[in-house]
């Protein structure tokens, strides 16, 4: 039934670190998913994602009484991004869910980064943008630092930055997300853990605003932190420092 609930606004309450803002905005996150009507869309829109060729989405939010409410599905023409409401006339969108297909990577892409700031510059209550993929993969970004989130899109232009749904080469920020995307690949990791850890550190070092946090096992959202260590290596010629990137459990953002 329905529930008469507000959403907390997480990121402009009064929380001392973005930490805690991550850990505030991934409760609300997992709650309003998992509420009826968004978990019934959920369903919908991953029941055929093994198959599908276009991605679905929908929106969801609260009325005026703080009822629960959703869109209808809505899907994807001719391969391209799924474009889901981010405003409407009948209750307040809090957050958007999306899926990825089969022939693109099971994780969240930098084409759905940008759209968070276009919907939060239509809709100051947009808070929230899921991804779900192939093998139960369940992303969540959420907007933990509103005062860097509100300049990132003006520092690093998306016409500068994005080339396709991608980082574009040769970028301070697509520079840094391939060396780290592809030391983690030699290391052995699969194309979608490397493609996580080079996400999740551009996230913090170019003060996007935004955190990434993925669904475990228990269906909480647990935030994605990578750690950056200069590590000694003894050469010929000397002792150089070369940058390495582990996943951490510490808040480091």
């Amino acid at each position: 039934g329905e529930c008469n609930w507000i959403p907390t606004e997480p990121n402009e309450g009064n929380f001392e670190t973005p930490c805690e803002k991550i850990t505030a905005s991934n409760t609300v996150a997992r709650e309003f998913i998992s509420k009826p009507k968004a978990s019934t869309r959920k369903t919908e829109i991953t029941a055929t994602l093994s198959t599908d060729s276009e991605e679905k989405g929908f929106s969801y939010g609260v009325d005026s009484s703080g009822n629960e409410q959703v869109t209808g599905v809505k899907i994807g023409v001719g391969g391209n991004a799924v474009d889901v409401e981010v405003t409407n006339p009948s209750f307040t969108i809090i957050g958007v869910a999306h899926t990825h297909t089969p022939s693109v990577y099971n994780v969240p892409s930098v084409g759905d980064l940008y759209n968070m700031y276009k919907a939060r510059s239509e809709n100051p209550n947009f808070n929230f943008y899921h991804t779900f993929a192939e093998g139960g993969n369940d992303y969540v970004f959420t907007i933990v630092d509103l005062a860097k989130f509100n300049v990132f899109d003006s520092n690093f232009p998306k016409a500068m930055y994005l080339d396709g749904a991608k980082w574009k080469d040769g970028t301070s920020i697509g520079n840094d997300f391939k060396y780290i995307k592809d030391q983690q690949i030699k290391s052995g990791k699969t194309d979608d853990e490397a493609f996580d850890m080079a996400m999740a550190f551009v996230l913090k070092k170019y003060g996007t605003g935004i955190a990434m946090s993925k669904k475990d096992a228990s269906g909480n959202y647990e935030p994605f932190f990578v750690k950056e260590q200069a590590v000694p290596f003894v050469t010929s010629t000397g002792t150089i420092f070369v940058k390495i990137y582990t996943k951490t459990t510490d808040c480091n953002y």
